[in-house]
């Protein structure tokens, strides 16, 4: 898997095509049982040792218990998140998690500057229609098993590189830049440097035609280099990136170093994956589709609460059967509460929510719209039970919750009826996923003191038509 067993297939090879020139046919058929059934993957041929830093998304992949991180390193890729790299699938096919480690913010592999960052790896996700026989759909993606810290400067600098579009096209003619620590085929043969080189992509059409590859080449690769040959990616270089700069003057990947007839041989360009048909895929594994999940308030649990009298902040009646709830005033100036309930404990124990969002469809308007008089409608918020008891009880009007005013309802988020607002990134960690979560929908304002009825009343948990019922809308993801 590292370079050092590379550098020994290449020396037997070469000492078998020696043996093949002074054996006649004989040695020619010693020789064809020496060749490769398959390309072998290309390394940098003709190019130069970038300048520290330079390209800062590049890392290198090497064997997993090796501390040797020169003789270790056997392919290259490109950290597209935190904790996630991009690469060949040809570099990770057949290997445990164990196997493989990540090194970023790295330039000599002999000699790394202090603060590289190694990563284990805790999944290897390669594309489902890889084929090892023609190099089809050569592209594979490594979950990290902790972010990489962006930053930095110099030989240790991090960055992440974006995808090029799906809509990008063809890039025929197009200068790109591959870079990577494979075979130089010439001094240094393995260096320790990172190096680049400078090649345009070539149209699949001439790329494919009889004096190159021969219809070797699907749709879902990329050519890049010259027909007279001298500039190319090489063995060790498998996996690492080939970048296109867009009009912004931002770089983005649009080739995976794949495979190759030799290395910088005469019309026999280096191939690349072709990034840009494959980055809805990647990006739906990096960062996929969040679960919504809807929630109900418990019809048993939920109800209205009303103040024994104006400014005593004590509930003094409560109704848990009543097919609406509300919030405002009565014509005692006595404040309205209402409880909500939502066993949200069906979510996943690794959940990573991303959104919350509560809902109450609005039934009838009493006296006055408090929305117009009793300033924003709020939610506290707790993580669990007001006063410990899931029932609904005269002392949750005003029993502590974990965040007061965690939602804050607007008259203008009303749509088709239902009023809504979404919840505070930094409150997520009190949805409850074990059990109950509850939410307290108050008046920003707990009376206009006018001795008439100010009532807003929405559907609650019992409200005969469940469609109408209060929602608590949870997205996640799972990691």
């Amino acid at each position: 898997m590292n370079k050092k067993n590379v550098r020994i297939a290449t020396t037997l090879f070469s000492l078998a095509l020696i043996l093949a020139l002074f054996a006649g046919t004989s040695g020619q058929a010693a020789l064809a049982q020496e060749l490769p059934a398959t390309p072998q993957p290309p390394t940098i041929v003709g190019g130069a040792p970038a300048d520290p830093g330079e390209w800062p998304w590049q890392v290198a992949l090497v064997d997993g218990v090796s501390s040797d991180l020169y003789n270790g390193q056997f392919c290259g890729g490109s950290l597209v998140a935190r904790d996630w790299v991009i690469t060949a699938a040809h570099c990770v096919d057949g290997l445990a998690v164990s196997e493989v480690d990540v090194v970023a913010g790295i330039y000599d592999l002999q000699t790394p500057a202090p603060g590289y960052q190694r990563r284990n790896v805790k999944k290897i996700v390669i594309h489902p229609n890889w084929n090892p026989v023609n190099n089809n759909y050569d592209i594979a993606l490594l979950r990290l098993s902790s972010n990489v810290a962006l930053g930095g400067s110099g030989a240790t600098k991090t960055q992440l590189i974006d995808l090029v579009a799906p809509s990008i096209g063809d890039l025929n003619g197009v200068d790109s830049w591959v870079t990577g620590w494979g075979n130089t085929e010439s001094v240094p043969l393995w260096p320790t440097q990172l190096y680049e080189v400078e090649v345009p992509i070539i149209a699949n059409s001439t790329c494919n035609d009889a004096s190159h590859y021969n219809g070797g080449i699907t749709n879902n690769m990329l050519c890049a280099g010259f027909d007279a040959g001298g500039k190319d990616s090489c063995q060790g270089d498998s996996g690492g990136p080939l970048v296109v700069m867009d009009v912004d003057g931002q770089y983005r990947l649009a080739g995976i170093v794949s495979w190759g007839d030799g290395c910088a041989d005469p019309m026999l360009p280096g191939v690349y994956t072709r990034v840009s048909l494959f980055t809805t895929w990647a990006k739906s594994i990096i960062t996929p589709a969040p679960t919504a999940k809807t929630f109900n308030s418990i019809a048993a649990d939920d109800g209205w609460i009303l103040e024994s009298g104006e400014k005593t902040n004590v509930g003094g009646s409560q109704n848990p059967a009543s097919a609406d709830i509300g919030a405002g005033d009565d014509a005692f100036n006595k404040q309205y509460r209402t409880i909500l309930s939502f066993d949200t404990s069906t979510l996943p124990d690794n959940a990573v929510i991303s959104k919350v969002v509560l809902k109450l469809k609005s039934a009838t308007v009493a006296g006055t719209n408090p929305f117009d008089t009793h300033g924003n409608l709020l939610g506290d918020l707790i993580k669990g039970v007001f006063g410990g008891h899931q029932a609904l009880r005269l002392a949750d009007f005003a029993a502590p919750s974990s965040k007061d005013s965690a939602f804050i309802i607007l008259k203008s988020s009303n749509t088709n009826g239902w009023f809504s607002d979404g919840l505070a990134g930094a409150d997520f960690k009190y949805v409850n996923k074990t059990g109950v979560t509850q939410i307290r929908i108050r008046f920003q304002t707990d009376d206009n003191n006018d001795n008439n009825l100010d009532v807003i009343r929405f559907y609650s948990g019992n409200a005969s038509n469940s469609a109408n019922r209060p929602q608590l809308v949870i997205e996640y993801t799972l990691p």
